[in-house]
């Protein structure tokens, strides 16, 4: 993919739809990238963990699939999981310790993205930074807000 590239966490994405701590930093975050014309890259499992989280929230899965709809109709690139991405997803969901805990494959899936794109991934998941920060292409969004 040309261009500007960044991947985006879905707990950033849903942020926008529903109150968190750091609503307002994900507001300004994705402004910002969508101001200077970066692609927001996402994997395809993207849209579950949306829909996961308006079901958990009791929220109109109708206005989550509009939200998922405008934003891949101006600025949001959906990309399928290959075998590449999943490998690398499955090196990094290795990363970790057996007290501490391991990063999910999901997670690992988005950073894995940003990884191969050589791009960051923009996340507001505290733990799978903590994690995963020594292996680079990643931030966290609004550290001391996020929990």
């Amino acid at each position: 993919m040309k261009g500007k590239n960044i991947v985006i966490d879905a707990c950033v994405f849903s942020a926008l739809l529903h109150k968190e701590a750091y609503s307002d930093a994900a507001r300004q975050t994705i402004r910002q990238l969508v101001e200077d014309d970066y692609s927001l890259i996402v994997p395809d499992l993207f849209l579950y963990e949306l829909l996961s989280v308006a079901k958990h929230k009791r929220a109109d899965v109708s206005a989550t699939l509009r939200f998922f709809r405008f934003f891949t109709a101006s600025s949001l690139k959906v990309v399928a999981l290959s075998d590449e991405i999943a490998i690398e997803a499955s090196r990094i969901s290795d990363q970790g310790h057996p007290k501490s805990g391991f990063p999910s494959i999901y997670d690992s899936v988005y950073h894995a993205l940003a990884i191969l794109l050589d791009t960051d991934f923009i996340t507001a998941d505290k733990k799978h930074y903590l994690k995963t920060q020594h292996l680079g292409h990643i931030r966290l969004i609004s550290a001391q807000e996020v929990q």
